[in-house]
């Protein structure tokens, strides 16, 4: 298994499992993939770094970093956005070595002082994840997401200290 950071090479196979990560995750087939934001895939994005896991050459999981470099008042802070890994490839370690990737970059940057994640508040095992990598909840989002079928999901948020 190898993390590399994705760039634009890797647009299609991004894109698609993206989509299928979407679809996934909060259990909807019906999930419209043109809704995607084009800045959210967009991997040329200098404020990004999007990490991606391969196995036998074929992108099984991924995971994205935003560091607020345009936001002179949240340049401390990091973003980690939307790990995932594909179900035949769960439970093996790769959701930790990424997100560990995620970490790792975020502490390679000195003006870093927190990673923020925003999790499914229906998916106890997740939270769990990030617990045990350091993350602890500072809140919860009510109804912060609303999939295409009108089923709203709550968010908690959690933080990282580097």
């Amino acid at each position: 298994m190898s993390i590399i950071q994705l760039d634009h090479r890797y647009d299609d196979m991004y894109h698609n499992l993206r989509v299928e990560s979407l679809q996934t995750s909060f259990g909807s087939k019906t999930y419209n993939p043109e809704s995607l934001d084009a800045a959210e895939l967009d991997l040329r994005d200098y404020n990004r770094y999007t990490l991606g896991a391969f196995r036998s050459q074929k992108l099984i999981g991924f995971t994205s970093l935003t560091i607020q470099r345009d936001n002179e008042l949240r340049r401390h802070r990091a973003l980690h956005q939307a790990v995932y890994v594909t179900h035949p490839n769960e439970g093996q370690g790769y959701g930790t070595k990424l997100v560990q990737s995620a970490i790792d970059i975020a502490k390679s940057h000195p003006a870093i002082e927190q990673v923020l994640v925003s999790i499914n508040a229906n998916q106890p095992h997740t939270l769990r994840f990030y617990e045990r990598l350091g993350f602890t909840i500072y809140g919860t989002e009510r109804n912060a997401i609303k999939t295409v079928e009108g089923q709203s999901f709550d968010e908690h948020l959690l933080m990282l200290t580097l």
